[in-house]
């Protein structure tokens, strides 16, 4: 009998290879990321023109692919702006994140 595959080992692997952008876009499509960090997923689609800020997803996996490839770096560049999705507001015509 086969073990469960560990859903972490297909996002580190994304996460630590040449191009990342694509490889996550893989896992978001096969609900890998949705399934074990639905915080991250939250950032598709959010910002871009609607928000006046830029699209997250597009921001996040850029900021990935030209992190120094070390895991930890790459790991925290994945999450890095995770908390701007549900700290969004607009306050006197501004966006801000707290």
């Amino acid at each position: 009998m086969n073990a469960p595959m560990d859903p972490f080992v297909p996002i580190d692997n994304a996460l630590l290879c040449k191009r990342p952008g694509p490889e996550l876009d893989l896992l978001l499509e096969t609900g890998v990321l949705e399934a074990v960090y639905p915080e991250v997923t939250a950032m598709v689609g959010f910002g871009g023109e609607g928000h006046g800020h830029k699209d997250l997803w597009w921001h996040t996996k850029t900021v990935v692919a030209q992190a120094t490839p070390s895991r930890a770096v790459r790991w925290a560049a994945l999450f890095h702006d995770v908390g701007k999705v549900p700290t969004f507001s607009r306050e006197h015509g501004k966006v801000t994140f707290h």
